[in-house]
């Protein structure tokens, strides 16, 4: 799971255009909380100032690149959005997320801005817990494209280039701020180079 786009849910998700609501989690929500708390109560206390408890991580902006994509349309290619519960024990101290919903869509059966809801209540219950398996891998697949794309490749291999560059060009080898960094950067344009050759290269 990609830290980076995970936030606390302080509104309700049909308020970004989610169609996860309180049908998919409440019942299984009841069974999680100390305090036996539903969807709406739990954003609520997280919207007051307490310790949030249900986090999302949502990727549906992805479809924006659809209508770009010069490649097969046969292909499938996904969007989705999970809704995590933050699990504590009975000392009160936090033990992991779990998922609890998951919204999937691609591009031959979204509907406005909404996808088909994957809910562990549902699925687990009606013994079909293998289609939520599914589910997950699913979510897990975008999760995984998107964090090696934009949060590893360009959040952090393409930005630190051009400082790598300018450094090299203005700094002497000798400079201690040069021997400090140079380290850091070791192997990073080889990476970059073959990066772009094979990793992000247009076919």
């Amino acid at each position: 799971m990609n830290p980076c786009m995970l936030s606390a849910l302080k509104q309700m998700p049909e308020a970004i255009g989610s169609a996860i609501g309180p049908q998919h989690v409440d019942e299984y929500l009841k069974e999680l909380d100390p305090k036996k708390r539903g969807l709406q109560q739990l954003i609520t206390s997280a919207a007051a100032g307490d310790k949030p408890q249900l986090f999302m991580i949502d990727y549906w902006i992805l479809n924006a690149f659809w209508a770009e994509h010069s490649g097969p349309k046969n292909r499938t290619e996904h969007v989705g959005r999970a809704l995590f519960y933050l699990q504590q024990d009975s000392n009160g101290h936090d033990i992991g997320l779990l998922p609890l919903a998951i919204e999937l869509a691609h591009r031959g059966t979204i509907d406005g801005s909404k996808g088909a809801v994957y809910s562990r209540q549902e699925l687990c219950k009606d013994k079909r817990e293998v289609l939520w398996r599914v589910a997950k891998a699913v979510f897990r697949s975008v999760d995984s494209g998107f964090h090696q794309l934009v949060s590893h490749w360009l959040r952090c291999h393409a930005c630190m280039e051009p400082f790598f560059i300018a450094m090299r060009r203005n700094i002497s080898i000798m400079h201690p701020v040069a021997k400090l960094m140079i380290p850091h950067f070791r192997y990073t344009l080889n990476i970059n180079c073959n990066a772009r050759s094979a990793l992000i290269n247009e076919n």
